[in-house]
């Protein structure tokens, strides 16, 4: 099955929508990453436009980022190519779970931003 290229405009413009931004800002506020993370503010995390323009040289950075919103960041979740400070982000199994289509969601709307 083909898909035309008029829905994969659609798809996109959909994605890049203020709506559909708002639907992830309620996503990430939802699963409490909004508690240690800002859209354009560092706070005890990096803000998620730090993190886009940090990734976004990264070939594999989106997944990456899935990946680290799956793990964390502390010592049992592997080698980091780039952290920030000595505050890090909590396993999931100590987090509000996100499953993977969260994950993409939230991660796309972050690499948005950059």
């Amino acid at each position: 099955m083909k898909i035309s290229q008029t829905a994969i405009v659609i798809a996109l413009a959909f994605l890049a929508s203020p709506a559909h931004g708002e639907s992830v800002k309620a996503l990430l506020k939802a699963k409490d990453c909004m508690v240690c993370h800002d859209v354009k503010k560092d706070r005890i995390g990096p803000s998620f436009r730090h993190i886009a323009m940090s990734f976004a040289g990264f070939q594999n950075g989106r997944l990456m980022l899935i990946n680290i919103i799956h793990t964390g960041t502390g010592p049992d979740a592997g080698e980091m190519p780039y952290h920030w400070g000595s505050t890090r982000m909590p396993p999931e199994a100590v987090r509000v779970p996100v499953d993977d289509v969260e994950a993409a969601q939230m991660v796309d709307y972050i690499l948005s931003l950059k």
